[in-house]
């Protein structure tokens, strides 16, 4: 089955991002062009991410951390983390995206593109990723010869 195309106001939305690595700071600079209400938790940050200006807690992720939550990225490279935190958002019914276990994700993240006040996103609901992004650059280029 795919996954359901859905743009959300997540203006009023919290959102808490379990790691600090690679993929965390990716899914922190895709969320913060469309908000500020962003809460990582980690023990160590990128140095991309330590850049950002969201709210950092330099720590390991509690279940305390989930009040209040709204949504919950799980990027860790730690599978037994990433399926207690999963667990725990079934119990609360938060929102959840695993990284790398799309059984964990109760959505996805497409591959966005932003031109002239429009947003176009691309997905194969996580059956291609390498597809994805060809075509996201393949738009990217028709729309900048515009």
């Amino acid at each position: 089955m795919s996954y359901f195309p859905l743009y959300l106001d997540l203006q009023s939305q919290r959102i808490l991002v379990v790691g600090g690595g690679k993929i965390g700071t990716k899914k922190v600079q895709t969320l913060i062009k469309f908000t500020k209400n962003i809460t990582v938790i980690s023990p160590k940050f990128s140095k991309d991410l330590r850049k950002v200006k969201v709210k950092k807690n330099k720590r390991e992720y509690e279940k305390r951390d989930l009040k209040n939550i709204d949504i919950v990225i799980a990027a860790t490279d730690n599978p037994k983390l990433q399926k207690k935190i999963y667990k725990q958002t079934r119990k609360r019914k938060i929102l959840c995206n695993c990284v790398n276990d799309k059984k964990m994700c109760d959505f996805i993240f497409p591959s966005i593109i932003e031109k002239d006040g429009f947003t176009i996103s691309i997905s194969s609901s996580g059956k291609s990723p390498t597809l994805t992004k060809k075509m996201r650059i393949f738009l990217e280029e028709k729309l900048s010869k515009k």
